[in-house]
């Protein structure tokens, strides 16, 4: 199959000449036009290496480094002064317009030679690279001189165009003329290669994940996590290798994770799996194909609801659905690509080969994306952890952007074969295909006029100059806004995003700059314009403006200071290279495919190695750079900001939120959002709180204002979001300053518009625009705005839950992943009853549980120690289908119910003599067939104690004031419940307990009027219903549970 991350070449021997006829409308005589162009390669580059000449016609060379072209009788034409790197690949050129030669080396403006004598052409053929020892890439002739904006253009974007006489093109196999579609013949000594950049692997050498990465990636250790891995590799077996890992994602006890190989049967190598629980046979898949060897393949391991699926080039070749699950989650893991993990060490696992991109992904892919990110890289997104591509020498993330260890001689270097054995003509195309034009040429024209009266309100003398070169601008449209370049001819737009990513303007402002920086940057030293791409803009956002480096750097920018923006832009560009942000950029930039953008990237490295040399070049860029800082920065804002917003405050009179957390791991900030801070805090509301008259809840905002601010001014917040509308916009608040100092710590907003009593349980996303009026304007400036997640719960929440300031008590504090798990189940809900229903059918149906009975343990509740912990981590990574009985259910229920402001408590249920009551038949939680329980000690059909939950109701226990919720389980709701053959399976959801007082004679007589639990769950024998009784009710702990 066709592998899209490889380019063709001619590696062109001296000992061969390719003789090609002069094209048609081709002339060489004096006072002529013409032009040739190339790209090529040279190791060499101290002697004579000719590119295309007509015997006693002219020659086009390189000679002692330089580039030179000459005449029959003249000794040198012309000659550029750029010395050529050997082994680096360069777009030349010359052109000939009425005996004035122009010679480029990468379109860069050259230096005019005028020829005063006369020169005579001949129909003598064209010698293809005589004496020439290097690489050729293709070779174009014109009949006609090409303009510098030309040379410029077919830089990189050398596809056949009706312009060119001839198109000598290697990129293809086999080599052709194109113009005429005749094959070349290049000689015996000479070849087309096809190379593919990769991590070269040989025994000893992988890469490791470093563990600074910011994105969780652990495939087959997240337990029933939706997960992808997909890799190309070259393989390379020694000869006596009988297993070869490319992925390894597991720890030093090698007992889950995910593990990918190649093993040796029946001299053939198979693609190998072992995923989730290393412990079970079953857990291994294995490829029905054998995997070539000496071919580039692609191998896809996907896993989604217990089915882990391999694909090879794209096809599916192997299926299991009954794995089984990984006990515990995988926590301290080590991620390797090219060798297998053990406590030993490495040794006998190693890969033989390359491999040369490995992407992981937190969900399944589909076979359409599979074969879609085969042939192309896939862009930073939601849903993808991680994608290491190993064509540059520093390998990382594209993700996060942190870097990958390589150990041992581990490089990167080109994998070459020879063409000859590729099947069929293969030819890449050197431009993708663009995105369509968002805006019309009206909108476009609007904007272009809209930014030139700017320009012309400062006055500038030189506008054509100044739209020689790219210089960005914005648009607002709607809900969005599109960034567009205005060029002296044109106007296009480059990227978008929506106006309710941007916190305020200076967001917008600033991915202008960078956007002008990165787009002047790629016009001067390669000659590329930036193609449409919703995605740069997002990416500058989230991952360029983020970077603390990036935010110092804006922050020491002077106001017409040329001096400071010149240091700014170079300062920024090595940020951009030192972070690994700029070979993403350039891939979401460009429109050129994959040997077009590692030349490019190699380029522009070797260039910006020392930017300041290209200072007097960039000299024309540079000035619309700093115009734009300058002419497109929002005035300075407001003389008042916000400094930080708090949601849980504690000040007596006012509601505030509850303190709370994300997980056992993470504490979320206080205050909830904070100035400088990219992700705000989470804030949970108790429902409960409004219900007295008067309830006034509020949020505790700090302004700041400058140094010269004195004054009152109103402040407010008003509501953006559509469709949401919990909190509603703010009062106006008037807030004092002396000498920018606000009067007072703090302002207190109210929320009289939230509607937060009146939505149920909740989590929405608000934002707020912030605004002060300035009495001198007569308008509402805007401050920023704010993006905030909230939550409402029914009331406050109970054990194991507290909502405390207490440092000791931080870890039982409500978790907002918890919440995140249960909102879709109770979204909405207004009454404990309603939610406690919500809850037990969620955990009987939705959860995956199977009921194992009294011998068999949830892994996320430790019975093994006195304390009988229940460790809610485990339980939130647990696998699907986890075992649990009745305690576990109970406890579970109890758990999500008080979380959610309930009150709630486990209550046991147990027999009054002997070790055990009888039961009925039941539908047991993940089962599908009436059975009766079995008891650990006393059989079949009897429970040696049972657990659900009650509501917590002061007083005694007693049989006709507890009302039950068991999630472990559904009864025969029928008036005789003890019939053959069960018909009406119902949850306990508030069924009393029992009608009857404890002890009542047996049998009972039908018709049993009324679901009471006990009389539904037990038998109708003196050792049933009368032998089971309420006993002792537990408040449940996060760590254990404590009887009262």
């Amino acid at each position: 199959m066709t592998y899209p991350f490889q380019y063709f070449y001619l590696e062109k021997s001296g000992n061969d000449t390719i003789t090609m006829p002069i094209p048609s409308g081709v002339s060489f005589d004096s006072g002529g036009e013409f032009t040739i162009d190339a790209w090529i390669k040279i190791p060499d580059v101290t002697t004579n290496k000719c590119i295309l000449s007509q015997e006693n016609v002219f020659s086009f060379f390189v000679c002692d480094g330089k580039l030179q072209f000459c005449m029959n009788g003249y000794s040198k034409v012309a000659e550029n002064p750029e010395k050529l790197n050997p082994d680096e690949w360069y777009y030349v050129a010359v052109t000939c317009y009425h005996n004035v030669f122009s010679l480029f080396v990468d379109a860069v403006e050259p230096v005019d030679t005028v020829l005063s004598g006369t020169y005579k052409g001949s129909s003598a053929p064209l010698l293809l690279g005589k004496d020439f020892f290097g690489e050729i890439r293709q070779i174009h002739v014109y009949s006609y001189s090409l303009t510098f904006d030309e040379v410029k253009q077919m830089h990189y974007q050398m596809e056949l165009t009706e312009a060119m006489s001839a198109c000598y093109d290697f990129t293809c196999f086999p080599a052709k003329e194109q113009k005429t579609k005749k094959t070349i013949d290049v000689g015996v000594n000479s070849s087309i290669l096809f190379s593919a950049p990769s991590a070269v692997y040989t025994p000893g050498d992988f890469l490791a994940m470093e563990k600074k990465g910011s994105i969780e990636v652990n495939p087959g250790g997240a337990l029933d996590a939706a997960c992808t891995v997909q890799q190309w590799f070259f393989f390379k077996p020694e000869q006596e290798g009988n297993l070869y890992t490319l992925f390894s994602n597991t720890d030093t006890f090698y007992t889950s994770g995910m593990e990918i190989s190649l093993f040796r049967k029946d001299n053939a190598y198979y693609l190998k799996t072992v995923f989730a629980n290393f412990q079970e046979e079953s857990n291994v898949v294995i490829s029905k194909e054998a995997v070539l060897e000496h071919q580039w393949v692609n191998a896809a391991v996907t896993f989604e609801n217990g089915v882990l699926s391999i694909y090879l080039n794209g096809t599916l070749s192997a299926r299991k659905t009954d794995l089984k699950k990984a006990k515990q989650p995988l926590v301290h893991k080590v991620t390797q690509i090219g060798a297998g993990f053990s406590s030993g060490g490495n040794g006998s696992d190693w890969f033989s080969g390359c491999i040369s991109r490995t992407d992981v992904w937190n969900k399944a892919l589909s076979v359409s994306e599979i074969k879609k990110y085969m042939m192309e890289e896939p862009l930073p997104q939601d849903s993808l952890c991680a994608s290491w591509s190993m064509f540059m020498r520093t390998v990382v993330n594209s993700c996060d952007f942190s870097p990958l260890m390589r150990v041992n001689e581990l490089h990167i270097a080109d994998q070459v074969e020879e063409a000859v054995a590729m099947c069929g003509e293969n030819h890449q195309p050197l431009l993708r295909e663009c995105l369509p034009e968002p805006l019309s040429q009206e909108e476009l024209q609007q904007c272009r006029e809209k930014f030139l009266s700017q320009i012309h309100c400062m006055d500038c003398e030189n506008i054509e100059s100044i739209l020689a070169q790219p210089i960005v601008g914005s648009y607002r449209k709607e809900e969005m806004v599109y960034f567009i370049v205005h060029q002296k001819e044109c106007s296009y737009t480059v990227s978008s995003i929506s106006a309710d990513r941007l916190g305020d303007e200076l967001d917008e402002w600033r991915i202008e700059v960078i956007l002008n920086i990165i787009s002047s940057l790629l016009d001067l030293l390669l000659s590329i314009h930036i193609a449409y791409n919703p995605r740069i803009a997002v990416f500058i956002l989230d991952s360029i403006l983020s970077l603390a480096a990036v935010r110092a750097a804006f922050a020491v920018v002077k106001d017409n200071d040329k001096s400071s923006a010149v240091s700014f832009i170079f300062n920024l560009i090595k940020i951009l290279f030192s972070e690994n942000r700029i070979i993403t950029l350039i891939k979401l930039a460009v429109q050129i495919s994959f040997w077009g953008l590692l030349t490019m990237i190699a380029k522009l490295t070797a260039k910006m190695v020392n930017p300041w040399v290209y200072l007097a070049v960039w000299g024309a860029n540079l000035s619309a750079v700093i115009l734009v800082l300058f002419l497109r920065k929002p005035r300075p804002n407001p003389k008042i900001s916000i400094e930080s917003i708090a949601f849980h405050h504690g000040i007596p009179g006012y509601i505030d939120a509850i303190d709370i957390r994300k997980n056992d791991s993470q504490q979320w900030l206080w205050p909830e959002w904070y100035a400088g801070i990219p992700v705000a805090s989470p804030a949970v509301y108790r429902i409960s709180s409004f219900a007295a008259a008067g309830s006034r809840p509020a949020v505790v905002v700090k302004l700041a204002g400058t140094r010269d601010l004195n004054g009152t001014f109103s402040v407010r917040g008003v509501m953006l979001t559509s469709g949401s509308n919990l909190l509603g916009s703010t009062a106006t608040v008037q807030a004092a300053f002396v000498n920018g100092n606000l009067v007072g710590e703090m302002l207190m907003f109210e929320l009289p518009n939230h509607r937060m009593n009146q939505s149920g349980i909740q989590k929405e996303q608000i934002q707020w625009r912030w605004e002060y009026f300035d009495p001198a304007s007569g308008t509402w400036l805007t401050m920023r705005t704010t993006s905030h997640t909230i939550y409402t719960i029914l009331g406050s929440v109970h054990l194991p839950w507290r909502s405390s300031d207490d440092p000791a008590l931080k870890f039982s504090r409500p978790w907002t992943d918890v919440l995140d798990m249960l909102i879709p189940y109770v979204r909405g809900l207004l009454t404990q009853g309603a939610v406690m229903d919500a809850i037990v059918d969620m955990i009987y149906n939705h959860l995956g549980f199977v009921y194992r009975g009294n011998a068999s343990w949830a892994p996320f509740i430790d019975r093994a120690t006195p304390s009988q912990m229940f460790f809610i981590h485990d339980f939130m990574t647990r696998p699907a289908g986890s075992t649990v009985n009745c305690q576990d259910c109970a406890t579970l229920t109890v758990v999500f119910a008080n979380i959610l402001g309930c009150d709630m408590r486990v209550q046991a249920i147990a027999p009054n003599t002997g070790g055990a009551y009888r039961t009925g038949r039941v539908l047991l939680i993940g089962e599908g067939a009436w059975r009766y329980p079995n008891s650990e000690h006393s059989g079949p059909g009897f429970f040696d104690y049972h657990f659900v939950a009650v509501p917590n109701i002061p007083g005694p226990v007693a049989n006709k004031t507890t009302y039950v919720y068991d999630a472990c389980l559904k009864f025969n709701d029928s008036i005789d419940p003890w019939e053959a053959n069960p018909t009406n399976p119902q949850l306990a959801c508030g069924v009393v307990f029992s009608q009857y007082p404890d002890f009542p004679a047996t049998p009972l007589q039908t018709p049993i009027i009324g679901n009471s639990y006990r009389e539904h769950t037990c038998a109708n024998t003196q050792d049933g219903i009368e032998n089971c009784v309420l006993k002792n009710r537990y408040v449940v702990s996060l760590w254990y549970q404590e009887n009262v």
